[in-house]
């Protein structure tokens, strides 16, 4: 649990260095130029996604699974990294055609020029490669270190709507530095071997972790440049924000399963099923008190605290907030069920077929509401496929979900989290403003409550894990 333990250490620090800085960007920028930049951010994703043809999924578990093999790690890495030079190269060569000749993108010649960058910086780092190697310390730390010089750069530098520019400068700079020195920190550790490799042998694997990773992409990314196509700058802006919140949650709670999946690659290898259930039966439970926990502050204090946190030009991203909550409970749990039951068991197909049903379904979706209903329509698009793909997973993943659901842990939290939502339901109709002392007093029990089951959880899994 160390690594997990630095890495959700890590994440919760950068977590809380966005989560203090969007009022203040919310308030020097407003919703326009932040959707702007955000734009740019989505179309760097989605390249980066592209050339990385499928490695942050395929890369994580190979190298993971052959970490303690020095000669076939150091032939793996050449192997992989060779692909990815190839695949970025055809990446670039698409995007200077749309930095272009793009309405959005040619506006934005600097900005394009430096989240276009982005795309061989990702090649160069190969952080696929880092996560494998359960490097999360040194992760961890380097996040920490570029996101705080990020943050005294903007508030040193941003003070108005029109120092859009630097923010994204910056912005895409942290991406930058933070490729760059996993680059020095992994050619410093693994001299990849450049001869008698076989590279073919990674093909129809990577097609299939391209494929998943490109579909999921579909609903993590594709929602923002389509809402900057079909909407309006401020219906980005608002989307962004919410997404923003929700997203540092999501992160919050990926970070146990991306330092876990190597070892639950490893577990299923040597057919140690029973561990490998245990330990995301705790995930999984973890998840489920975190994801309660949000949901039930999100809809009491969503619409005060939102407005004087983010100002009150952000008043209508509030539905749009709620509505995301969902996406929090369904996105933490599919990495779950997705990137361990599934993939890290090998069973690719099916954990592609999920994502590639949920993805068709969310540009679908966005193309039927965005024009209505902007940024809410969405949001409301993400929710429904993630929730589509979350029960797929359930379901294709067949007695291995109940062995999971079976496990103490999983029906403990699932218990508490009952008992819990019908005390507040019964609390609500018994006319609890909660609001009042007495609503906050008992939402501080509750929360207490959780955090005390949290750190139970964690202290049985230090004290039952045999691996």
């Amino acid at each position: 649990m160390r690594s997990a333990f630095i890495q959700a250490s890590a994440v919760m620090a950068n977590s809380v260095f966005a989560i203090l800085l969007l009022p203040y960007l919310a308030r020097m920028l407003g919703p326009e130029a932040l959707g702007k930049i955000d734009y740019f951010v989505a179309v760097s994703q989605l390249l980066c996604m592209v050339a990385g043809v499928g490695l942050p999924l395929y890369g994580l578990r190979e190298i993971g699974a052959v970490a303690h093999d020095e000669l076939r790690l150091k032939t793996l890495v050449a192997e992989l990294f060779i692909l990815n030079v190839s695949m970025a190269v055809l990446t670039i060569a698409i995007y200077i055609p749309l930095a272009l000749f793009s309405p959005i993108l040619s506006e934005e010649p600097v900005l394009a020029f430096v989240f276009g960058l982005h795309i061989p910086a990702s090649v160069i780092g190969m952080e696929w490669a880092a996560s494998g190697l359960s490097a999360f310390s040194f992760l961890g730390i380097r996040s920490i270190a570029t996101r705080l010089l990020s943050v005294v750069g903007i508030l040193a530098l941003v003070k108005r709507p029109e120092h859009y520019l630097v923010y994204g400068i910056i912005t895409g700079a942290l991406f930058l530095a933070n490729q760059i020195l996993t680059a020095v920190w992994l050619w410093s550790r693994v001299r990849p071997i450049f001869s008698q490799l076989k590279l073919t042998r990674h093909l129809r694997p990577l097609a299939f972790s391209f494929a998943t990773v490109l579909f999921t992409r579909l609903y993590i990314g594709l929602d923002k440049i389509m809402l900057g196509l079909m909407a309006t700058q401020r219906a980005l802006g608002l989307y962004s924000l919410s997404e923003r919140l929700i997203r540092v949650a999501i992160e919050l709670l990926g970070s146990l399963s991306l330092v876990l999946m190597p070892q639950i690659s490893r577990l299923f290898r040597q057919r140690s099923y029973n561990v490998a259930n245990r330990i995301m039966a705790y995930n999984v439970s973890i998840v489920l008190y975190v994801c309660f926990l949000a949901v039930t502050l999100g809809l009491l204090y969503a619409d005060p605290v939102l407005v004087w946190f983010l100002g009150g030009d952000f008043e209508d991203a509030v539905p749009v907030f709620r509505l995301g909550l969902g996406v929090l409970f369904c996105v933490s749990l599919a990495r779950i069920w997705g990137g361990h039951l599934l993939y890290a068991a090998g069973m690719e197909k099916r954990y592609l077929l999920s994502v590639l049903i949920s993805g068709i379904l969310a540009v679908g979706l966005n193309l039927l509401l965005i024009p209505s209903m902007a940024e809410q329509g969405a949001m409301l698009a993400t929710l429904f496929a993630e929730g589509v793909g979350l029960g797929l997973q359930i379901v294709l993943a067949g007695k291995r979900s109940f062995s999971v659901l079976g496990q103490p842990s999983v029906y403990q939290a699932l218990l508490v989290v009952f008992a819990f939502a019908v005390i507040i339901i019964i609390a609500t109709g018994l006319g609890i403003i909660w609001v009042s002392p007495i609503g906050v007093l008992l939402i501080a029990m509750l929360f207490v409550m959780i955090v005390v089951a949290i750190v139970r959880q964690v202290w049985q899994y230090n004290h039952s894990s045999s691996w």
